[in-house]
């Protein structure tokens, strides 16, 4: 039995004579509570407690011209031993100096000495043990201080261990004279000492190459009383959260969120007041000034301008709006509002260049005047500034009304005359047209008789209409605006801002704050447009529809995908500003007051409670602690917050019902891929799902969200290393911690749930990680993997299976983490490790891992404003070797969200692993539902053989799966790098049936009886009431029904389970016309050599070439028996590949620098038994056109069918339409695979990339035709092999369609004649291995 406990501090004054120490409140229940259950300190049983025995004086002095003595150097401390990785060994007082530049140790925990351990430049384990003699049985509490370091990546951890218990840590994050001012922490491990005798404490130490130390004092062992109880940590419910447990979904009237919204920014006022700066001058024209601080203050950057401008505007706005409806804080007057209104305003129009009254810091001006003289975002920065002027607009004189309308004249006299930019690849215009739009709305709001209006509204619509544009917009003949004219969509598109599905993308990703802000842009500029007009001049002059411009669409087609419980956008791959600001609040308002959308009406609803619950955490009103940029945020987050406030004061939504979150989940639920940003999500009654691949950012990455209003940002987005969330990464010896996609993502959907399997080569492509995640349709989401190694090195750390939980102040700052029979809690500052194959946190995410490794919690650091901290269930600080070719790691883990830790064991309980049932290359798992429903997941990466297993009883029997059961034994062939999943709800309790779910519905399955009996057979199924259990009867087949709550039963045809014949009806006629249509007749690449090097990597066991290609110009690109070249390729290349190849799982074919200076290999096709030892490889790198080879065929009449194995890689692909993959480069391949004949072609690509498919292509003769077989493909430009379809090409057959010799019965009867049938109807001479069919019963052998 252990309890472990987290550190306390101990702090020690310089003269150590007394010590103190001070108790985290993650610990003080032990500590305090507790006190009177211990019987005392024995000093006797730990010897040399605080290494004050070891006598300085007779060891040798260490020091270093650096900075002088660093310790008194010793084989081991008396009555110690240290073991293993030998290390630096010293005795330290305060006065030594430590390594790294740690600066001076300072303080001693107790007495004058301590112990110092210190590893360099190497890894390993290091054991500091003592046997304690003679321990009489009982409890006992062990203590150490300790303090630690490390630099570099180093990040050693250390065991405190007595006997069999232990508690885990990691070196703290080291720096320049850290140990100046470094605590000590005291460690504690409550053990019991079952019988008399010996017992071992101590510390071992798992070092990492790179820096690392620890220093360790007063080490005492207590005796705890007998009947002592661990009283354990707090739990979940004692830790205080604004969010969890308080945030509910139920929908709040729009006057009281107005309410709240203006007090809200009253409460912002505090902030204001400290961050404003009165100007020590006044302009040229005399007015006093001021400007909000920044990280820029009154300089004429954005962050600078901005920031002012922003906050000048939520100024003015309170004062208008805000008096005597809401509070201010203490400290802040009415006075001090305005004043700081006015004269944040005056220093923004007098330091625009159409003014120049006053300069900025930076002795310059802001601002745009004209194409030759103009900042880029500008206008965006002039519209916060005329909205502060119009809320201040009875407070102003005529000549400062005239200073504003300069600065907005020029801003859209500017937007006259530029180019309307448009693009969508990595930096969409979207949001920069916007902007412009905005400035143009706000200067006809206020100046609508301006004479210059009507360009300015010209304009305007130019840049709305191109601001969300899409494609489909060149062709839209809409009229914007039947009362003003009759320009239409397709007049004023200008180009194309968004991808084809609606989305975008800035910063070269998938950015969910980008995709939306274009809404609130548009919405502003028709606030401006309607409050500005109607206020000032009693009427609405200008107004247009181009300012709602597919934000209906982007709404329906890609917000809503993303929409979690709170209102948040799922951001699939992270963010680059500060998480979880709920951004997009105003964008929906817009789409709520504008467009009367009541699904957008209820996410405001949802944000705005967030967005005043964070603004709780901070002492000043600020929106959030840690902000990323600083005053510039809290002017954009308040800003959104009066816009919201705004709107629904200007177009009301009193009278519109808000959609209930629960039916848009639903309706919004299924698997998506988002094919243009490669992301797939989905959205289950208990979470949200989703992986992204994003190739701009080289990151690789996703997360679970759970159904929950208030918890689910307990698992945040997350990257690193080029990883993130579910994959984690290894640190590796020598080598960086990255990784670069292989396989980005080959997806199955289905319904609710979705598959995805990728392959990432990590760590300097010295290690390769195939994996597959299931988001089952239920709650389960299963993470598979197969990791491999390309070149010998060393693991020095594993961090798998990460997921990142947030400890912020937002969520909740401790996290109870709840494994084994115990439960602890920690806020992510110290590290943890723990031995159990599930843990569940705040009894509402639960995983399960069932490794050989430990589990790891901690690493707690800022992520974009949020704290979080990581953990990792699959997690070692282990050394391990590994070699070239062989498997590294075989991991399973399951994610659960919506679970108590209770719930969380019995899924670990009821887990299953399969990877010890399954061959080489296979991964696999059962997975239980907290609803008994059960999960089968199989992962072929790297295998070339079919999996068969048998498969195993759960709880509730055996489950009936989609994939057949013959008398308990599944045979499953998928592809590598590809899954076969099945989600069932029924069991049987027989092994020897066979069982099958129906392929079109999963409450439907079939049991087929196989005994000469009429037999009973016991059958389960998962209902709307729970398990139901039924014992049945039978000799033949049942179908098994889930209707509601009720299982029904009734006699049934065991359905066809054959897989998909393609050659079913047909004559292989290959033979009569084909020449080597197996590519086994070649000797290329056929050649084993040992020790060849190319483009720096040696293999030791190789194929090479000896065959002589036709031309010196493509050395690869090279004769293939019986077939015909057809290039039409138009220069030369060494990197042109055209040859048949072995087949190898370990194998390369390697050519050397002289010829290509690469290496290639693949495996055969797992559900082709007929591929054989070689097949086809052809590539276009570096060259432009056509690399083919073909055979004509002189065939008679009749109908074909011409079917082959094929596999395609293009790393940088972005469209597969079928016969063309188009990749971010723009290079088009069209395939030339396939047939042509009498003027007509059909060649095409298969579906997806990376995983063979069996192509099928039918035609049909009149007359004897030649018909031209081709295999290969052109490609539109000369590049690299990441923009070429790398082809494999296998088993060319030839079939001709031949009449059925089966008839059919009409009468539906039965012969009993003893005929045998395979399940295809086709009468055998004798049963073959698996089903077959007699006397009308399906039987098996």
């Amino acid at each position: 039995m252990l309890w472990a406990y987290f550190p306390t501090f101990v702090h020690v004054n310089q003269s150590h004579l007394m010590m103190k120490s001070t108790t985290l409140l993650l610990a003080s229940l032990a500590f305090s509570t507790n006190l009177l259950a211990q019987t005392g300190t024995k000093t006797e049983y730990v010897k040399n407690a605080s290494f004050e025995s070891d006598d300085i004086a007779s060891l040798q002095a260490v020091t270093n011209a650096a900075d002088g003595l660093r310790g008194y150097k010793l084989t081991a401390p008396s009555d110690w031993s240290i073991t293993g990785t030998d290390v630096t060994k010293l005795i330290i007082t305060s006065d030594c100096y430590t390594d790294n530049n740690f600066g001076k140790a300072t303080t001693i925990a107790d007495g004058t000495q301590a112990l110092y351990l210190r590893q360099g430049w190497a890894g390993g384990t290091t054991h500091v043990l003592q046997t304690i003699a003679s321990l009489p049985k009982g409890k006992y509490k062990l203590q150490a201080d300790i303090r630690t370091a490390y630099a570099n990546s180093a990040t050693s951890t250390f065991r405190f261990v007595a006997n069999d218990a232990n508690l885990s840590s990691t070196f703290e994050q080291g720096s320049a004279g850290c140990f100046l001012t470094a605590q000590w922490q005291t460690y504690s491990l409550n053990f019991e000492q079952r019988e008399d005798g010996d017992a071992q404490i101590g510390i071992s130490i798992d070092w990492l190459s790179g820096g690392s130390c620890i220093m360790i004092d007063n080490v005492r062992l207590v005796r705890l009383a007998d009947d002592y109880v661990d009283p354990g940590d707090p739990t979940e419910d004692q830790v205080k959260s604004v969010t969890e447990g308080i945030i509910n979904g139920d929908f709040v009237n729009e006057a009281t969120m107005q309410g709240d919204l203006l007090q809200m920014l009253a409460n912002f006022a505090t902030y204001l007041k400290n961050d404003f700066q009165p100007a020590q001058a006044t302009n040229s024209a005399g007015e006093a000034c001021g400007c909000f601080k920044s990280n820029s203050t009154m300089q004429n950057n954005e962050d600078g301008v901005r920031s002012n401008a922003d906050l000048s505007m939520v100024c003015a706005f309170l004062s208008k709006y805000g008096k005597d409806k809401v509070t201010l804080p203490a400290g802040v007057t009415w006075d001090d509002i305005e004043q700081m209104a006015m004269k944040s305003l005056v220093f923004a129009y007098s330091t625009h260049k159409a003014n120049k009254l006053k300069v900025c810091s930076g002795n310059n001006y802001w601002g745009s005047v004209s194409g030759s003289d103009h900042v880029w975002e500008s206008s965006l920065w002039a519209m916060s500034v005329a909205y502060s002027a119009f809320f201040q607009w009875d407070k102003l004189t005529d000549k400062q009304k005239g200073y504003v309308k300069s600065l907005l004249v020029a801003e859209c006299n500017y937007e006259l005359n530029r180019t309307i930019p448009t693009g969508y690849a990595g930096d969409t215009k979207a949001e920069e047209n916007g902007w412009e739009a905005d400035v143009l709305a706000a200067t006809l709001g206020l100046f609508p008789d301006d004479e210059r209006a009507p360009q300015w509204f010209a304009r305007l619509r130019e840049f709305a209409i191109n601001s969300y544009s899409h494609k489909d917009d060149a062709a839209d003949h809409t009229v914007i605006d039947p009362d003003h004219d009759n320009k239409t969509v397709a007049d004023l598109y200008k180009g194309q801002n968004l991808y084809d599905d609606y989305t975008l993308q800035n910063h070269n990703y998938f950015h969910t704050s980008y995709q939306n802000v274009v809404i609130q842009e548009l919405g502003e500029a028709a606030l401006a447009l309607k409050l500005f007009q109607t206020t000032l001049h009693g009427e609405e002059k200008w107004k247009t529809n181009a300012l709602m411009h597919n934000n209906d669409k982007v709404q329906k087609e890609v917000l809503n995908w993303l929409a979690l419980a709170d209102g948040e956008l799922a951001m699939p791959n992270g963010n680059d500003w500060s998480l979880f600001l709920y951004d997009q609040i105003t964008s929906y308002t817009t789409n709520a007051c504008f467009l009367r959308d009541p699904d957008a009406l209820m996410l405001e609803n949802l944000a705005y409670k967030m967005i005043k619950a964070r603004q709780t955490t901070t002492a000043d009103g600020s929106w959030l602690l840690r902000s990323d940029i600083g005053a510039r945020r809290m002017g954009v987050e308040a800003h959104r917050v009066m816009m919201t406030y705004l709107m629904h004061h200007t177009a009301s939504t009193a009278d519109l019902q808000p959609s209930d979150f629960e039916t848009f989940r639903q309706r919004y639920s299924e698997a998506r891929h988002i094919k243009a940003q490669n992301i797939v999500r989905a959205y289950t009654k208990d979470r949200f799902t989703t992986f992204s691949w994003a190739p701009g950012i080289s990151s690789y990455t996703g997360y679970i969200a759970a159904n929950s209003v208030d918890k689910n940002k307990i698992v945040v987005p997350y990257k690193q290393n080029n990883t993130g969330n579910f994959l984690g990464f290894y640190t590796v010896n020598g080598k960086k911690t990255n990784a670069t996609p292989v396989v980005n993502g080959i997806y199955q959907l289905d319904g609710d749930a979705w598959v995805m399997n990728g392959e990432l080569n990590t760590n300097d492509a010295t290690l390769n990680n195939r994996f597959a995640i299931y988001s089952t349709p239920g709650n389960a989401v299963v993470y598979l993997d197969y990791v491999t190694a390309l070149a010998d090195g060393t693991i020095n750390k594993e961090q798998g299976g990460l997921t990142a939980i947030s400890v912020d102040e937002l969520t909740k700052p401790q996290r109870t983490l709840y494994y084994a029979d115990t439960h602890k809690q920690s806020d992510g500052a110290q590290f943890v490790t723990f031995t159990s194959p599930w843990v569940n946190i705040d009894n509402a995410l639960g995983i399960v891992s069932h490794g050989d490794k430990q589990m790891g919690f901690g690493d707690r650091a800022n992520n974009n404003s949020v704290m979080t901290a990581k953990l990792y269930p699959s997690y070692s600080t282990t050394s391990r070797a590994f070699h070239a070719g062989t498997k590294v790691d075989s991991r399973n883990v399951v994610y659960y969200s919506n679970i108590t830790a209770a719930e969380t064991k019995r899924m670990s309980d009821e887990y299953i692993s399969l990877t010890d049932k399954l061959p080489e290359g296979w991964n696999g798992a059962l997975v239980a539902d907290p609803d008994g429903t059960r999960y089968l997941m199989l992962s072929n990466f790297m295998s070339d053989s079919k999996a068969e297993f048998d498969m195993p009883a759960t709880s509730l029997g055996i489950p009936v799966v989609k994939q057949p059961s013959i008398m308990g034994r599944v045979s499953v062939a998928v592809e590598q790098n590809s899954s076969s999943v099945s989600a069932t709800r029924f069991f049987v309790d027989d092994s020897s049936l066979c069982t099958v779910l129906d392929s079109a519905d999963n409450n439907v399955a079939y049991i087929q009886a196989m005994a000469d009996c009429e037999c009973e057979y016991v059958v389960r199924a998962i209902t709307g009431k729970g398990v139901v259990e039924k014992t049945v009867k039978t000799a033949g087949c049942l179908k098994l029904t889930i209707a509601g709550d009720e299982l029904l039963v009734e006699e049934a045809s065991f359905p066809d389970i054959a897989e998909n014949d393609v050659t079913k009806g047909y004559q292989d006629v290959t033979g009569d016309y084909l020449q080597n249509p197996n590519f086994e007749e070649d000797a290329t690449y056929g050649t084993k050599s040992s020790n060849v090097t190319s483009n720096g990597v040696t293999y030791a066991t190789c194929y090479t070439n000896s065959v002589k290609a036709a031309s010196a110009s493509w050395p690869n690109v090279l004769p293939v028996s019986g077939w015909t070249p057809a290039q039409s390729l138009e220069s030369g290349s060494n990197f042109c590949r055209m040859y048949s190849m072995p087949y190898s799982s370990s194998l390369f074919c390697v050519s050397p620098s002289s010829v290509g200076n690469y290496a290639a290999k693949t495996s055969r096709r797992v559900a082709d038994d007929a591929a054989g030892q070689r097949t086809l490889t052809v590539l276009n790198s570096w060259a432009k056109g056509g690399n083919a080879i073909t055979q004509t065929l002189s065939l008679p009449a009749g109908s074909y069918r011409v079917v082959l194995d094929m596999k395609y890689e293009c790393a940088n692909q972005v469209d597969n339409d079928g016969s063309r993959v188009t990749t971010s480069a723009g290079v088009v391949n069209s395939s030339l695979t396939g047939v042509s004949y009498a003027g007509s072609a059909d060649y095409r690509y298969p579906s997806v990339a990376n995983t063979w498919e069996q192509m099928v292509y039918d035609f049909e003769l009149d007359a004897p035709t030649d018909v031209t077989l081709s295999l290969g493909y052109s490609v539109s430009a000369s590049a690299g092999a990441a923009n070429n379809t790398l082809l494999y090409i296998d088993n060319v057959r030839l079939l001709r369609k031949t009449m059925s010799g089966i008839r059919v019965v009409a009468d539906g009867g039965v012969r009993s004649d003893g005929a045998i049938y395979n399940i295809a109807g086709q009468r055998i001479a004798s049963p073959q291995r698996g089903l077959y069919i007699q006397n009308g019963k399906v039987r098996v052998k």
